[in-house]
């Protein structure tokens, strides 16, 4: 049994010695074989860095949304319960001003 290996090993040997050029093209087939799976198609390696890379984008704006509408959540808060808040706000945005004030608009000069 160990004689019918040995012969059937030299006998591969002997094959793999003649196909050299084809060790070659294997090599070069298996290096493009390679190159596919890293750069084509939707699973390739540079593909999946792409969706990972937008995965982590996205990520990072939701967590700016989040922090966003905690900050308005606190606010629409304060407008409603806090009343110099509210009052802050009328004075700025609406121009209003207590019975006994005097609102004097000051527009600034423009550059012409």
């Amino acid at each position: 049994m160990g004689h019918k290996r040995s012969k059937r090993i030299k006998i591969v040997k002997a094959f793999l010695s003649n196909i050299r050029i084809s060790r070659r093209w294997l090599r070069i087939i298996g290096g493009l074989v390679l190159l596919y799976i890293f750069v084509a198609g939707d699973s390739g390696i540079y593909t999946q860095y792409k969706v990972w890379k937008e995965g982590r984008s996205l990520q990072e704006q939701i967590r700016q949304e989040q922090a966003r509408q905690a900050w308005l959540l606190n606010e629409r808060s304060r407008l409603e319960t806090d009343p110099a808040r509210i009052e802050k706000e009328a004075r700025e945005k609406y121009m209003m001003g207590q019975d006994d004030e005097i609102i004097i608009k000051v527009k600034e000069k423009s550059d012409k």
